[in-house]
């Protein structure tokens, strides 16, 4: 299992401090608040944001209101193979 903490997670609302956690063949956990440090955890800048493996070729966010209006995270379900993508 891999998390991935950020200073922000969008997934159907934006996030402080959270962290996404995804199986080891790219499956969707869940998403937890960091509340403390956690071992094996990797920790990214920005806004970290899920979505659908097959939407990826797809996107072109490059701001939080673009990710927003694109309304990929509704597309994004707990057991759904997902890729992780970010805005700096």
């Amino acid at each position: 299992m891999r998390r991935i903490a950020a200073h922000y997670i969008y997934w159907k609302d934006l996030l402080p401090l959270h962290y996404i956690e995804v199986d080891e063949d790219g499956f969707f956990i869940g998403i937890s608040p960091l509340t403390e440090e956690k071992d094996f955890t990797l920790f990214w800048d920005g806004i970290v944001y899920p979505v659908p493996e097959s939407f990826l070729d797809e996107l072109s966010i490059d701001s939080l209101n673009a990710l927003i209006q694109s309304g990929i995270s509704r597309q994004v379900e707990i057991g759904c193979r997902i890729k992780l993508c970010r805005i700096l």
